[in-house]
């Protein structure tokens, strides 16, 4: 049997495991549509962050929480452009499962570039469906 599998093996073609997330070299500009949070999501995953240090403890009113496809952006500022409009914004959230392939659009076809926090989605609900590009702020 040992012999059979031998002479076998090394004619198979090689197998290849998907990587999650895929492989993914992100530009410094994202654009796509704007998704958001519900209330516990949000209060829930901001407690979360500032609990292992991933986000400050003190986030100015007017900046806005989005999550984004990249979890090496998490902390990082970012603008989030819309309508021509800047908004400053603090990445404090990222895809994870099956959310990777509906931020891509792979699945439905459109693209999300963020998702914003609950109380910016109560602030400013024109905002929320719109399309809109976003810089990381290096």
């Amino acid at each position: 049997m040992t012999l059979l599998l031998s002479l076998i093996l090394p004619m198979l073609p090689p197998v290849e495991m998907p990587a999650f997330p895929p492989p993914y070299d992100p530009p410094a500009h994202y654009a796509g549509y704007l998704s958001a949070y519900d209330q516990r999501p949000t209060d829930a995953t901001l407690a979360y962050r500032q609990s292992v240090g991933d986000v400050p403890l003190y986030i100015d009113d007017n900046t806005i929480l989005i999550a984004v496809l990249d979890c090496r952006h998490v902390g990082e500022n970012a603008v989030l452009w819309v309508s021509g409009t800047p908004y400053n914004a603090l990445v404090f959230d990222c895809a994870h499962g099956d959310s990777w392939d509906w931020m891509l659009g792979t699945v439905t076809g459109i693209p999300y570039v963020a998702e914003i926090d609950y109380y910016t989605r109560i602030s400013r609900p024109e905002i929320v469906g719109t399309w809109a590009t976003l810089e990381i702020v290096e």
